[in-house]
């Protein structure tokens, strides 16, 4: 073929490909096909990803013809071999003339020889390819003609699928508008599943009110007797009270006696209406004295608007240099400045001013003039006191239980184990400092409350066993418990378990356990204690620790970082614990000031009364041990009660006897059982209910069972007359067969032949996939 040919048959070709639309599939196979075909034809091809890159010109026949052929290389190879067999016989001749006038001549003979072999081989390979060609090309015609009616039928498919592809867009609107109106409906149904969860809490918010309330209500009602009794011995002994109420007023409030105002001493009256007129006269004369009070108040108060106005007029004409000097003078003067309410951090550098050297100073703080601040982290606070907590816990192993006063000798002798002189003195100040600064944290919450006085310091060693106690609790109902006293085979699978598990503890399971060890809490304290719980799961699955945000390690919920942090859930309950610690220590004084006469003084009598009142559940041992530090032996009958509840809570631990319990894992299964409703306890599984009863029953079943024999009414009907456990997500519980023996659908013809069956629903169809799969 001669190359104008060929280039004619590339530019059609191309120009026939470019024609067709991008989105026909058919399109890229006849690209694909034409590209190949081109480069087999064209010696050095460019390659490109489509012939739309190329432009215009070089699709048209004047661009081909640019491009050589392989075929005109071939005929090329031809001329170049023939002159290369005339070359080589003229070499030969040349040789044969050189032979004679020179022998190095017949190296480059040779050489010559060489390169003729070497053309010779270019040739026959140059017609290998040359026959390669042809056949491309024959088989590039028979392609063209195939690509024809191809096109044809994919203009056929083309039109075909604009149709559908119209009545798509047709169907997608009209799914977009369904779509539309199903978002329409569910976010209606969620602002109605808002309104109704926000309704659900403010009448669980109205419900414990009411609860509250009633509690309230009821505890007022138990002092109706006392308050009675109480309101008959006021109200014979009025006289005196009135009389007493005068002589205070005048004494507090007045700042004079009862008989300066009256202007003659007090006489023993030996007659009633005598003393009632002297009472009355005293009464008379404090309640003149009373009402002149307010005119004196508005005077005061005009004196004050003055003297606020001539100081704002005054600080005017200080100097600047004086400026500090004066904002100094007015919060020394005024106790509710923001400087007296200021928490220090590690980070300011200020010196502190020492606290003297009084005896009513500690004696780890006990220095003049001032002390220089050095920083100690917060890990470095943890490890100390944890290692002194230790150390009281040694000390009250050894030597008896520690008191509040004693607390702060102890932390001075321990501190002088490691420290002395002015670097004791320098770390004092900065523990402080730091039991202010991390006060968020429940350990140097707790190490403050004890250094106040506000907690016994053995209250650390019972939240150590509570911590204790609580996970050897879940462990023992994750089966992490100990297993020596178990067969050898048992003991194989419990540790092949336990390998499984490896001390896995889920969600329920955990919250099981605290719902037994803390059966007291309120709920919004059980509430708070969920959402720490949840917190922290997240936390180990976000962490990588957990395999999802239902179950954890039980190692992970009880460990700690290296500066003495713990998980959110352990945080809450430690921080729970001391609170309701001083809630019930509040409780307590709340009910002695209210048995309390009019000077705040409590007899010894009613000392038991209140600490019962207080903790109900409280043991007589305790009760007595409480009475005997509140009032020891040979003191008085009677004393303030702050005096009291201060020698209470520096002497012993004050804490309800069940503000945490030591439960079993039977606790624990009754926790995740008792949710929903009551089970019905009026049926008898033993068979022993009255003839009336068990007719009306058996009658029950036979009506249910006639009328609903399917797997499901079955499984009900049992769960329901047989008392059989309630199953839960936490753990699993299986049926009592005992239980199905009692059972009166047994005594029936239905029952009986729904007994050679499965029982639960769903059975049969699961065994069915079973066989199938």
């Amino acid at each position: 073929k001669e190359p104008s040919r060929i280039a004619q048959a590339a530019s059609l070709m191309a120009r026939l490909v470019r024609g067709l639309p991008k989105e026909l599939p058919m399109r890229r196979m006849i690209e694909t096909l034409v590209l190949e075909l081109i480069d087999a034809i064209y010696h050095k091809w460019p390659a490109i990803a489509s012939l739309d890159d190329l432009t215009d010109e070089e699709v048209s026949v004047a661009g081909w013809s640019r491009f050589v052929p392989e075929f005109a290389l071939v005929a090329g190879y031809r001329g170049t071999s023939e002159q290369a067999e005339l070359r080589a016989l003229a070499a030969e001749r040349e040789a044969e003339e050189l032979r004679q006038k020179a022998h190095p001549r017949e190296k480059e003979l040779t050489e010559e020889k060489n390169k003729n072999l070497q053309l010779r081989d270019q040739l026959a390979e140059a017609l290998k390819k040359q026959k390669v060609a042809e056949d491309a090309a024959e088989e590039a015609q028979e392609s063209y003609e195939r690509f024809k009616e191809q096109t044809k039928y994919a203009l056929q498919d083309f039109a075909e699928m604009q149709m559908r592809d119209q009545q798509s867009r047709a169907d997608m609107r009209n799914m977009a508008r369904t779509i539309k109106e199903q978002k329409q409906k569910n976010q209606q149904l969620e602002d109605q599943s808002a309104n109704m969860t926000n309704m659900l809490q403010e009448k669980d918010k109205e419900l414990a009110v009411i609860e509250m309330k009633l509690m309230r209500t009821e505890s007022e009602t138990k002092d109706i007797a006392y308050i009675r009794q109480r309101l008959k011995q006021l109200e014979q002994n009025e006289g005196n009270f009135g009389l007493d109420f005068a002589r205070r007023l005048a004494q507090e409030v007045l700042g004079t006696t009862i008989e300066d105002l009256i202007g003659t001493k007090e006489k023993k009256k030996e007659k009633e209406n005598e003393k009632q007129k002297q009472m009355k006269a005293a009464l008379d004369i404090v309640a003149e004295k009373l009402r002149a009070m307010p005119i004196e108040i508005g005077q005061l108060k005009a004196q004050v608007g003055c003297l606020k106005a001539e100081i704002q007029e005054t600080r005017k004409l200080v100097p600047v240099w004086n400026a500090d000097a004066v904002q100094d003078l007015i919060d020394a003067f005024d106790e509710n400045a923001a400087v007296h309410r200021e928490i220090f951090s590690m980070k300011d550098k200020r010196a502190f001013a020492a606290l003297g050297t009084e005896p009513w100073v500690p004696q780890y703080l006990r220095a003049e003039g001032f002390v220089r601040h050095v920083f100690v982290s917060k890990g470095e606070l943890e490890e100390f006191m944890g290692n002194f907590q230790q150390h009281l816990l040694s000390s009250e192993a050894s030597g008896g239980q520690l008191t509040s006063s004693q607390l702060h000798n102890e932390l001075y002798m321990f501190m002088r184990r490691t420290l002395e002189g002015e670097a004791l003195t320098e770390f004092a100040y900065a523990f402080i400092v730091g039991l202010e600064a991390f006060r968020d944290d429940p350990d140097f919450e707790l190490f403050d409350l004890m250094l106040c006085g506000a907690v016994h310091p053995s209250l650390t060693q019972d939240q150590q066993e509570m911590l204790r106690e609580l996970q050897n609790l879940i462990r023992a109902c994750e089966g992490q418990s100990d297993d020596s006293n178990r067969p050898a085979s048992a003991r194989g699978r419990t540790s092949a378990l336990a390998q499984q598990s490896q001390g896995t503890v889920t969600r329920r399971m955990l919250r099981a356990v605290l719902q037994a060890v803390f059966p007291d809490k309120t709920p919004a304290r059980h509430n708070a204690l969920r959402r720490a719980l949840h917190t922290t799961l997240q936390q180990l699955s976000d962490a990588g620790k957990s395999a999802d945000t239902d179950s954890a390690q039980i190692n992970d919920i009880f460990s700690s970082t290296a500066d003495g942090q713990q998980s959110v859930l352990i945080e809450e309950v430690r921080r729970q614990h001391y609170y309701e610690v001083i809630d019930f220590t509040a409780e307590l004084a709340r009910r002695m000031r209210e048995n309390s006469d009019f000077w705040e003084v409590l007899d010894a009598s009613n000392m038991r009364k209140i600490l019962q009142q207080c903790d109900p559940h409280a043991k007589p041992s305790q009760i007595e041990q409480w009475y005997s530090i509140s009032f020891p032996e040979g003191s008085e009958s009677s004393a303030p009660y702050t005096d009291v509840l201060t020698q209470l809570r520096h002497n012993t631990l004050l804490k309800p006897e069940r503000l945490w319990v030591k439960a079993s894992p039977k606790d624990v299964v009754e926790k995740m059982l008792s949710t929903g409703p009551p089970l019905d306890s009026s049926s008898n599984a033993g068979g022993r209910a009255s003839g009336h009863r068990m007719s009306e029953r058996r009658a029950t079943v036979r009506q249910t069972v006639s009328e609903s024999p399917d797997a499901a009414s079955v499984a009900n009907m049992l769960t329901f007359q047989g008392q059989q456990p309630r199953r839960t997500r936490g753990a699993k519980v299986v049926d009592n067969p005992v239980v199905k023996m009692h059972s009166d659908l047994y005594s029936t013809p239905e029952g009986l032949q729904r007994a050679v069956l499965t029982g639960l629903p769903g059975k049969i169809e699961e065994d069915e996939e079973d066989e199938n799969g």
